[in-house]
C-alpha cells in the first residue's frame, strides 16, 4: 500500500518548513466521561490540558513514537489510557508519561473508533492482515476480530453509533484491476460485516471514502464524506443514508476539502480552511444557512456540553490554534500556541525528559520549540534562553538542528515510507 511522493515536491515543500509543514493543529480528543481532560494533534507533537483548556502542556514526537509528516490518531478512554496509532503499531499511555505496546503493537492500524460503551474497534491495513479488531477491556486484549475484506485493503474509517454501540460501520479500498470500494456494516459488535452499497454515491478511481457521523439517535442514520467527485481536482461532497447505507443522497458538495460534524441536536455542520461554513438542521429541508465570520477550520468536534470545539489558524486571523461556539455566530480562542504552559513533567528515564527536555548536548527540542513558536513560559527548564517574543506568522517548526540537506533526505524518506498514512480521515482519529 505505498503510495509515492514525488522527491521534488518533497524537497520544495521541505525548504519552507522544517518537517514539511506549518504549526497546525489536527485533532481534538476528549476523554471519555472526564472532557475536562483533552488530548489535541498537532503538527508538532501532543498538547494535553487537564483544566478544559486553560492550561497546556506539551509532548515531543519521539515520546509517542512517530515524526515527520504523520499525524497519530488518538482515543482518550474513560480510564485515562491514552492511545496513538505510530509508526510501529498501535501504543498507550497509561502512566502520564510512556507510550507503551498494545497487543496490536506490530499491526499497521489505519483506521479506528472508540465505541460510547468503551469498546475500542480498530482496523489493520496490511497486506497480510486486513482485519478490523476489538477491546471491550481498555485494550488489554483484542479478542474479537473480523476480516470483511480481502488483504490488500486499505481501511480509510470506521465508526460505532452513539446510540447502539453494537452498530459498527468501515469504509476502505482495495486494488484488484482498478479500486474497489469496500463498504461494510456490522449489527452484532464486530463479530460479522455484511457489504453496504453505494447507490447514489459519485466515485472516480482517485475517491475515498470517510463515515464523518452517525445519527445519536438512529443508527441507520449515517454520513459519509467522498473525496474526489472530479477525478483530477479538490472536490468532496457529503451524502447521507437513512437505510444504514443501503443508498445514499448528496446533501452538499464543495471544491475544498471539508470538515464534517453531526450535532448533537440533528444540526448538520460543514467548515472548510477558507473560513466558508454552512449549517443546516437535518429536517430544515435542503436550504443551507451562511454562519457569520467563521474561522478558517481544520476539524470540527463537539463535547458532551453542546461546545463546539475547531482546529483553526493560530497565526491567521482567529489567532488561536483551537477554539469553541456554542451557537456558531460567536467564537472564542482556547490554544494559543504562544500560551503552551511548557512542556510535559516526566521523569528522567522516559523519552519525554531525556530526549526532548534535557537532552544532552543541547539544541534542546523543547528550547527549540519555545522559540519558535514564541512560548513565553517554561517552567520544566530554566536553562533555556529567554525567548524574543511570539512569532508572527511562521513558515514551519520543529527544525531540532539539522541541516538543510538533512532535512531534506529524512522527510523526503519519511513522505515516501508513509505518505500511505497520511491520507488520513482528518476525524478518522478514535472517538
Amino acid at each position: 500500500m505505498l503510495r509515492l511522493v514525488p522527491v521534488a515536491l518533497v524537497a520544495m515543500t521541505t525548504l519552507a518548513v522544517a518537517n514539511g509543514r506549518p504549526p497546525a493543529t489536527s485533532s481534538i480528543n476528549f476523554r471519555h466521561g472526564h472532557e475536562q481532560d483533552i488530548a489535541a494533534g498537532i503538527t508538532f507533537g501532543l498538547l494535553l490540558s487537564h483544566d478544559s483548556g486553560q492550561s497546556w502542556q506539551w509532548v515531543c514526537e519521539t515520546a509517542v513514537h512517530y515524526a515527520g509528516v504523520y499525524d497519530p490518531a488518538f482515543a482518550y478512554t474513560q480510564s485515562g489510557a491514552l492511545f496513538a496509532t505510530t509508526l510501529t503499531g498501535l501504543e498507550v499511555e497509561r502512566d502520564g508519561c510512556n507510550f507503551d505496546p498494545t497487543p496490536l503493537a506490530t499491526v499497521d492500524i489505519s483506521a479506528s473508533a472508540l465505541a460510547s460503551n468503551g469498546d475500542l474497534f480498530m482496523a489493520a491495513s496490511m497486506s497480510t492482515d486486513p482485519n478490523i479488531y476489538k477491546s471491550s477491556d481498555d485494550g488489554k486484549t483484542f479478542p474479537v476480530s473480523a476480516m470483511p475484506a480481502p488483504a490488500g485493503v486499505w481501511w480509510d474509517s470506521i465508526a460505532a453509533a452513539p446510540s447502539d454501540p453494537a452498530r459498527v460501520y468501515a469504509t476502505g479500498y482495495h486494488f484488484a484491476t482498478t479500486r474497489t470500494f469496500d463498504v461494510f456494516r456490522s449489527i452484532d459488535g464486530g463479530v460479522t460485516y455484511t457489504p453496504m452499497q453505494l447507490t447514489g454515491v459519485t466515485t472516480t478511481p482517485n475517491s475515498e471514502i470517510f463515515i464523518v457521523g452517525v445519527s445519536p439517535q438512529n443508527p441507520d442514520e449515517l454520513y459519509i464524506r467522498v473525496t474526489f467527485q472530479t477525478i483530477n481536482a479538490i472536490t468532496e461532497a457529503v451524502y447521507v443514508s437513512t437505510n444504514a447505507g443501503d443508498s445514499w443522497t448528496k446533501i452538499r458538495d464543495e471544491g475544498a476539502t471539508l470538515s464534517f460534524l453531526l450535532r448533537a441536536n440533528g444540526d448538520l455542520v460543514i467548515a472548510t480552511k477558507t473560513g466558508a461554513v454552512v449549517s443546516r438542521a437535518p429536517s430544515g429541508g435542503a436550504a443551507w444557512e451562511p454562519l457569520p465570520a467563521p474561522p478558517h477550520i481544520n476539524c470540527l468536534v463537539e463535547n458532551s456540553a453542546g461546545e463546539v470545539w475547531a482546529c483553526t489558524d493560530n497565526y491567521g486571523t482567529e489567532g488561536a490554534g483551537i477554539m469553541k461556539s456554542t451557537d456558531l455566530a460567536s467564537w472564542t480562542p482556547v490554544l494559543r500556541y504562544q500560551d503552551i504552559q511548557g512542556p510535559l513533567d516526566c521523569p528522567a528515564g522516559t523519552l519525554q525528559h531525556d530526549e526532548c527536555v534535557y537532552t544532552d548536548p543541547p539544541p534542546r527540542a523543547w528550547c527549540l520549540i519555545r522559540d519558535q513558536l514564541g512560548i513565553a513560559s517554561d517552567p520544566t527548564d530554566p536553562t533555556c534562553p529567554a525567548a524574543d517574543g511570539p512569532m508572527k506568522k511562521p513558515t514551519g517548526c520543529c527544525n531540532v538542528g539539522a541541516d538543510v540537506g538533512g532535512q531534506l533526505v529524512l522527510v523526503g524518506f519519511t513522505a515516501l515510507i508513509l505518505s500511505s498514512r497520511r491520507r488520513r480521515n482528518r476525524r478518522g482519529r478514535l472517538r
